[in-house]
């Protein structure tokens, strides 16, 4: 994932598997994703997309909103960016200071990477997984796992329509439409929704 954070704009572009772009700013911050390879596009107003969410449980599970209490945390400066950094045996978190974005920005995000903000803006989530593995059964308690990871931050200038929807893009009936590329469409749309929407 790709970030691209202001004060009141926020555009997350995802680099992985799913490809789309969710982006939102002041001052209505509706929730806009889009998928400029199938020209698609789902918006919904910020309250909509609070009371909704993003990705079923199901699919990826809601980590607790704060990882720590905000006074344990030790603020430092990278790349000129005031982040604040807290880790225990547990878990380690390094994020955005929560007074230099809008809250909006750490609520949609909590939503969609579904790991703690502590009210910023998460560069770092490192956790100690307990117990075993879903899938193979493996015990791996003890094992580190990086949930959110940071290679590079800096300060940029970006055109102001950046944290908008391009023009001429096919509204959706809903967000999973998006989401789910043209091309992967098949019968398993109906599982992917399901997951989707089984909030």
């Amino acid at each position: 994932m790709v970030a691209f954070i202001g004060k009141n704009e926020l555009r997350l572009v995802n680099s992985g598997s799913w490809k789309f772009i969710l982006c939102s700013r002041a001052p209505k911050w509706d929730v806009i994703v889009y998928r400029p390879d199938d020209k698609t596009m789902f918006k919904q107003s910020y309250d909509n997309f609070l009371k909704r969410g993003f990705v079923s449980d199901m699919v990826f599970p809601l980590w607790p909103r704060n990882a720590c209490d905000s006074k344990l945390c030790k603020p430092k400066v990278t790349n000129g960016v005031p982040v604040l950094n807290f880790a225990n045996r547990f878990h380690a978190i390094t994020y955005v200071q929560p007074n230099q974005i809008n809250p909006k920005i750490s609520a949609i995000t909590y939503l969609v990477y579904k790991t703690p903000t502590n009210g910023g803006f998460p560069l770092r989530y490192v956790t100690a997984v307990e117990g075993r593995d879903f899938f193979s059964g493996i015990d791996d308690t003890g094992k580190v796992e990086a949930m959110i990871s940071t290679s590079e931050i800096k300060k940029s200038s970006v055109p102001s329509d950046y944290f908008e929807c391009p023009a001429n893009l096919k509204q959706m009936p809903c967000m999973e439409d998006v989401v789910l590329a043209k091309g992967s469409r098949s019968e398993s749309d109906a599982v992917f929704k399901e997951l989707m929407h089984n909030r």
